[in-house]
C-alpha cells in the first residue's frame, strides 16, 4: 500500500483568478511606467529645446563684436555655470572648451567634471584644484592625498598642519640643521634685527625673513635703520644721547633732541625732567 499522500492539485478557477489579478498588476505598472517616462522624457526634450535656443542667442550675440571668441566662451561659460551643464559647452572648441567645463566644475565644486577636460594635463590641475578646496574645507590631511601633483600635496598637508615653528619642526621635518635656522628666523622677526637674518644659510628662509623683518629696528625704540640714520642716533643703541628717554620716545612723543641729553639747557636730563613731572622743553620759571 503507498503511505504517500497524493499532492493536491489547486483548483482550477483558483489559479485562473491569481494569474488574472498579477496579468492586472503588471498592465497597470506598465502603463503608469511609460507615461511617466514619456512625460520625463518630454519634459527633457522642451528643456533641451530651450537650453539650444538660449544657446544659439548667446552665440548670435557676440557675432560682430571686436573679440567674438572670447565673448562667446564667456557668455557660454557663464550660461553653463548657471545650469551647472558641461554639455552646454561642447559648443566650443579646444581650448575655450576646457575653460567652459573647467568653470562648470569649480562652480559646482565637482571633481568628476574635470574628466570632461580634452587636455590632459589641464584635466589633472582642474581635478587637484578642487581636491585642494575639498581638503581645506574639511580640515583633514587624508583628503590631500586625492592630490596627484607631489608638490600641491605637500603644500596641502602643510597648509593643514599650520604654520612652521621651532618647537614642531624636527617633528615634521626631522631635520635639526634645517629647523636651527627656523629657530634664527623667529629670533630675528621677535628683536626685529635684520642682521639676524644674515646667519640663516637657506635661501628661501632668508628671503621670508627679510620680508617680515624689513629693514628693521635692532635697538627696539622705536625707529627703523632709516629714521636711525636721517636723526642721526644709533640703531644698536635705544638712548644715543644717555638722557633716560628712548630714541623713539624723544623724537615720537617728547619731541626732544635725541641727540642732546638735556633739550632746554636747564642743567636737567631731558628723562629726569620726564619722570619728575617737568617740560624738557621748558625751562622751569620761564
Amino acid at each position: 500500500m503507498n503511505t504517500l499522500e497524493p499532492i493536491r492539485s489547486l483548483p482550477s478557477h483558483e489559479i485562473s483568478w491569481k494569474w488574472v489579478v498579477g496579468a492586472i498588476v503588471f498592465v497597470i505598472v506598465l502603463i503608469l511606467g511609460t507615461i511617466l517616462f514619456t512625460r520625463s522624457w518630454k519634459t527633457h526634450q522642451v528643456l533641451e529645446a530651450t537650453q539650444q535656443s538660449e544657446v544659439q542667442a548667446l552665440l548670435k550675440e557676440c557675432e560682430g563684436v571686436e573679440n567674438q571668441e572670447t565673448c562667446q566662451t564667456r557668455a557660454i561659460g557663464s550660461y553653463a555655470q548657471k545650469l551647472g551643464a558641461v554639455e552646454i559647452c561642447k559648443v566650443l572648441e579646444g581650448d575655450a572648451f576646457d575653460e567652459c567645463v573647467w568653470s562648470v566644475a569649480r562652480d559646482r565644486e565637482n571633481v568628476d567634471f574635470c574628466k570632461e577636460i580634452i587636455d590632459v594635463q589641464t584635466q589633472q590641475i582642474c581635478a587637484d584644484a578642487l581636491y585642494l578646496s575639498q581638503a581645506l574645507a574639511s580640515g583633514k590631511e587624508k583628503d590631500c592625498q586625492n592630490i596627484l601633483d607631489a608638490e600641491k600635496q605637500e603644500g596641502c598637508l602643510r597648509v593643514l598642519a599650520g604654520p612652521l615653528t621651532s618647537e614642531n619642526c624636527f617633528e615634521r621635518t626631522g631635520d635639526s640643521s634645517y629647523c636651527a635656522q627656523v629657530l634664527l628666523m623667529e629670533q630675528a622677526i621677535m628683536a626685529k634685527d635684520p642682521d639676524i637674518c644674515q646667519q640663516i644659510t637657506d635661501t628661501n628662509l632668508i628671503a621670508s625673513c627679510e620680508d617680515v623683518v624689513g629693514i628693521g629696528d635692532r635697538d627696539g625704540d622705536g625707529l627703523d635703520e632709516l629714521q636711525e640714520m636721517r636723526f642721526g642716533t644709533s640703531d644698536v643703541n635705544a638712548d644715543s644721547d644717555s638722557d633716560g628717554l628712548s630714541d623713539g620716545e624723544e623724537v615720537n612723543t617728547y619731541f626732544t633732541d635725541p641727540l642732546n641729553p638735556d633739550t632746554d639747557g636747564d642743567g636737567y636730563l631731558d628723562g629726569a625732567e620726564v619722570r619728575a613731572g617737568y617740560s624738557p622743553l621748558i625751562v622751569a620759571g620761564k
